[in-house]
């Protein structure tokens, strides 16, 4: 008797064996962690870039409230924040005094709360790691810590320049520095080698 043979059209079918998933799976998994690192990295940059900034505008509108309202303003820069008041003692002295540094609205010599402006009009601290140095620089090779410049009336430093050093503790090598100048006007820079050298073009 003749059989006549059916032809499914499927060939011999291979599965995968555990060592070639094994394989894949090491592949896989290295080159996540591989994106995985230069993806955090990308974040750490972006964030010490957009906090250098961040921070270099807050001068500004600091800068611009003095030269606006015709009031001394003290620019404090800790380690990891920054504020400004009215420094309204006199002379000078680049401390916060709430009972001394207000805008007497009402003349009174006194102040009213409601009626009177708080001399401390601005502050912000940041966090995520962000560390601030602050030198003062009167002059070559002179450099000096100070945390506080002020600002007269016409926008201008009335100390020496300033220059904020911006890092992060978790991105030792990559840095920016904020100069200050005597005029008020800002300056960024940025190191790639904890600060050794400073290439002239700004960032």
């Amino acid at each position: 008797m003749l059989r006549i043979k059916h032809r499914t059209g499927m060939g011999p079918q291979r599965a995968f064996t555990i060592i070639e998933l094994i394989v894949v799976i090491s592949i896989m998994a290295i080159v996540i962690g591989i994106a995985s690192v230069t993806i955090a990295n990308a974040l750490r940059q972006a964030r010490l870039r957009d906090t250098t900034r961040e921070l270099q505008g807050e001068l500004g509108l600091i800068r611009n409230k003095a030269r606006t309202l015709q009031r001394t303003v003290v620019t404090e820069v800790t380690a990891s924040s920054i504020r400004a008041f009215y420094d309204m003692s006199i002379p000078s002295d680049k401390v916060y005094t709430p009972a001394v540094d207000f805008i007497d609205e009402n003349n009174n010599l006194v102040y009213d709360a409601g009626v009177d402006t708080d001399g401390l009009f601005f502050q912000h601290a940041y966090a995520n790691g962000i560390q601030f140095t602050v030198t003062s620089i009167p002059g070559v090779g002179a450099v000096v810590p100070l945390t506080t410049f002020r600002y007269n009336t016409a926008g201008n430093i009335d100390d020496a320049n300033r220059v904020i050093t911006v890092r992060l503790n978790s991105e030792p090598l990559r840095q920016y520095r904020i100069w200050v100048f005597t005029t008020g006007a800002t300056r960024v820079e940025r190191s790639e080698d904890a600060g050794v050298t400073w290439p002239t073009r700004p960032w």
